[in-house]
């Protein structure tokens, strides 16, 4: 679990992606696919299906970088919500960890942040902080990887390791985290953690009947202290006009180095 390099208080919010929890690790996973029992290759037919799906369901996701969307995302006791807006470049989003929060407006280029419910030195939790963008290497300490793609699905979706199609517009399969998990917060060390689990994570997704994509679950097994954790992801309002504020002046202040040195992983 990754924890803010300049503060003594370890908090879920470093996390809010992996849903903070205890387990022990569980025995190693054999090399195979949970519930894999077949020895020989997909026939033509079934490889041929599969590639058909993940074309698909590739398409639907990446629908999200050219139409404006709403999103919610609960995995434990964290939750993220928000707009995103690629055309206007205008998003608006906000993650919460019990009772930490984290609001983030992208007017682009400007980049404004809001921390509420963390002891943070020299930050005033009722003020918008402006983020000199060329100080900061990214959000993933407050939960967010990718201000563009605050749900990381895009990032996911590239990992596709098997897939079927269920329905009309239901998909499910499995997701191989070595080819890439920065954007639910897993990062090298807890694919390291989870071992041979990592290539074989569930997942459901459903596209809606202009073939955007609606939802997206993923489950995450136990490993070393984290618990099981389920992702719910949900895609509404596909095209809507999502307009994002600036702070007032006066409710606008510059970060704090403690603030800089927290956005450098």
């Amino acid at each position: 679990m990754r924890v803010f390099r300049s503060l003594a208080v370890a908090t879920a919010v470093t996390a809010m992606l992996l849903a903070a929890g205890c387990t022990d690790d569980g025995p190693k996973t054999s090399s195979k696919p949970p519930g894999s029992t077949k020895s020989s290759a997909p026939s033509a037919a079934e490889a041929a299906a599969a590639a058909a799906a993940t074309s698909d369901l590739n398409a639907a996701v990446q629908e999200l970088t050219r139409t404006s969307y709403k999103f919610t995302m609960k995995a434990g006791d964290a939750a993220s919500t928000g707009t995103v807006d690629p055309k206007t470049k205008q998003n608006s989003i906000t993650v919460t960890v019990v009772e930490f929060k984290t609001e983030v407006l992208l007017v682009d280029p400007e980049v404004y942040a809001r921390i509420t419910g963390l002891p943070l030195p020299g930050v005033d939790p009722a003020k918008w902080l402006k983020i000199d963008r060329t100080k900061i290497k990214s959000f993933g300490a407050l939960g967010i990887h990718d201000l563009n793609d605050p749900t990381g699905v895009n990032t996911l979706a590239k990992t596709i390791a098997t897939i079927q199609k269920t329905g009309d517009r239901s998909y499910k399969g499995t997701l191989d985290l070595s080819k890439g998990s920065d954007a639910f917060g897993l990062d090298a060390a807890a694919v390291r953690a989870l071992a041979e689990k990592a290539r074989a994570i569930p997942f459901e997704a459903t596209v809606n009947e202009g073939n955007k994509l609606a939802t997206w679950k993923m489950t995450i097994p136990a490993y070393g202290a984290e618990k099981e954790t389920t992702f719910d992801l949900a895609f509404t309002e596909h095209g809507g006009t999502f307009p994002v504020t600036k702070p007032p002046a006066n409710q606008t202040v510059n970060p704090p180095q403690t603030v800089y040195d927290m956005l450098q992983a």
